[in-house]
């Protein structure tokens, strides 16, 4: 019998989940696993026009993409070419973290050729630990276990070398 899992998946921009590891997110929500797509950056990077008009077009897409799996957005709108590794993002993270209660979480590796996904991949790393820490002042409780950290798949694979492989073919449309 299989036991639910929460599923947090950590992608710099609104269309990162949907590329690098959608089909997984899709087969973990298919048996019943709650899954949660957490976008950093507010989108206002691209295309070119309006950046608060993109950025909320970027959101109501990552909306629409989360909800075509039945998993819940969560939505930090750092704003898109800013996204460093400091204390108030990272705090954004531990507080993701601590109220999501992962049991896994998928994010960009270390390696990946752009700059947002290796600072996603670095602040996911240290929130995670932190998030464990009893006396980080948070509105939530530490969550005391160790929680996997697992990579997604980089673009054209730049220094990825896959451990783990996850069969989409079932939700192939949906993703």
């Amino acid at each position: 019998e299989y036991a639910m899992i929460n599923v947090l998946a950590i992608g710099a921009h609104g269309d990162d989940l949907e590329m690098f590891c959608g089909g997984t997110l899709a087969r973990c929500a298919e048996r019943g696993d709650r899954v949660f797509m957490c976008v950093v950056t507010d989108g206002r990077g691209r295309p070119r026009g309006n950046p608060d008009q993109i950025a909320v077009i970027r959101q109501a897409e990552a909306q629409a993409a989360a909800d075509v799996i039945g998993a819940e957005l969560v939505w930090l709108g750092v704003r898109d070419g800013e996204l460093a590794v400091d204390d108030g993002t990272r705090h954004l993270l531990i507080e993701t973290m601590r109220r999501t209660k992962p049991d896994v979480i998928i994010t960009h590796p270390p390696d990946d050729y752009h700059p947002d996904h290796r600072n996603t991949c670095r602040l996911v790393m240290d929130a995670s630990q932190i998030a464990r820490t009893a006396n980080y002042p948070s509105d939530y409780p530490p969550q005391r276990g160790v929680v996997p950290v697992a990579f997604m798949d980089a673009e054209r694979g730049v220094n990825f070398m896959p451990e783990e492989y996850v069969d989409i073919t079932a939700v192939w449309e949906q993703k």
